[in-house]
């Protein structure tokens, strides 16, 4: 059910939506509206659609009561009953979205107060189709920072580090996600940004100012946080991502920091989860992720990746790998978990 905005008029075309997924966030969501209502920017311009992902606390009396008096234009949209991800609200938020650019804001994160105004400039100067925006972790997150040393207008996107962040927080260009939709296997974000970076004319990186403000909640509910217990549906959703590199991306990709990426992060953090969560099934898990995997996991990638890393990958994916030795090396004294679940 969609209510219609009571809060600031609509502008007949917005220059940005911005789209806020919230299932249970009563205790977080406030503080994200509240950084849109202190935006530097003119915000009767700007088009916020917040999806109430099914919550059963009070995030829908928060919505309500921004709606009477947000100082920007306020779409309500509520789900029936939780999703199970931030897929499908994103993806109604893209159908409901009519700016001239889109910006995915987490209900538990926050923007900077200039952060609107420097992004849509910077867009609008550099021809940007998709802009990566400065991440600043909060509340003990780590985030990605090596790609923000300073101002990119265009990068290339194979050369460059913009893969090292394949999280959906970024500016896009609407009309080339208009057709694009969050996969419902979590994790959700890689194949719609990989898809974005693919389209994309101008990718560009703004580094000048602490944007985005990344966040877990109090009670440790991030779903990023949490996905890697899922083994299953990562491989669903990585499966459809290898396909995506081998038949639509060109062939430096495979060779690519892209690669490194990959291999360093999703495949040893999904190769852990099904050792650590996959329960009965963990053999047949390992024997169809590795069969996935291995034709990419190249001398090139190997060499690029830290030593932790090749140690796992080798027990999994060397030419001895077996679901056995993956087990052993996981469950030895020598490994140290904080080693993948760091940036």
């Amino acid at each position: 059910m969609t209510q219609p905005s009571s809060g600031a008029p609509a502008c007949a075309v917005p220059d940005i939506s911005i789209i806020i997924p919230a299932h249970n966030a009563e205790g977080c969501l406030g503080r994200a509206l509240d950084s849109l209502a202190a935006q530097t920017f003119d915000r009767e311009r700007m088009q916020v659609i917040v999806v109430d992902d099914g919550s059963t606390d009070g995030t829908a009396d928060v919505i309500a009561s921004y709606r009477a008096e947000a100082p920007f234009p306020l779409e309500a949209i509520r789900l029936p009953e939780p999703s199970g991800s931030p897929a499908v609200p994103r993806n109604k938020g893209i159908e409901r979205a009519t700016g001239e650019y889109v910006f995915f804001l987490d209900a538990d994160d926050w923007l900077g107060d200039q952060a609107i105004s420097r992004m849509l400039a910077h867009a609008g100067e550099w021809g940007s189709d998709v802009l990566l925006v400065k991440l600043k972790g909060e509340n003990g997150r780590s985030v990605a920072s090596v790609m923000f040393g300073r101002n990119r207008p265009k990068v290339d996107v194979y050369r460059s580090l913009v893969t090292c962040t394949l999280g959906p927080w970024k500016l896009y260009r609407r009309s080339i996600i208009a057709s694009l939709r969050f996969p419902k296997d979590m994790p959700e974000d890689i194949e719609f940004v990989l898809r974005a970076y693919a389209i994309a004319d101008t990718v560009s990186i703004a580094a000048d100012y602490d944007y985005y403000h990344m966040s877990y909640t109090d009670d440790g509910g991030n779903a990023s946080f949490t996905m890697w217990e899922h083994p299953a549906s990562n491989i669903r959703s990585y499966r459809r991502t290898f396909d995506f590199i081998e038949s639509s991306l060109p062939a430096r990709a495979r060779r690519s920091i892209l690669m490194r990426r990959l291999f360093k992060i999703e495949v040893c953090r999904t190769f852990i989860g099904i050792v650590l969560h996959g329960g009965d099934d963990a053999p047949a898990l390992y024997d169809e992720f590795a069969q996935l995997t291995r034709p990419f996991y190249s001398p090139i990638v190997k060499a690029m990746i830290p030593a932790p890393h090749r140690a796992l990958l080798g027990s999994a994916l060397g030419a001895k790998g077996s679901y056995r030795l993956l087990a052993e090396y996981v469950g030895g004294e020598s490994f140290d978990r904080s080693n993948f679940f760091e940036w």
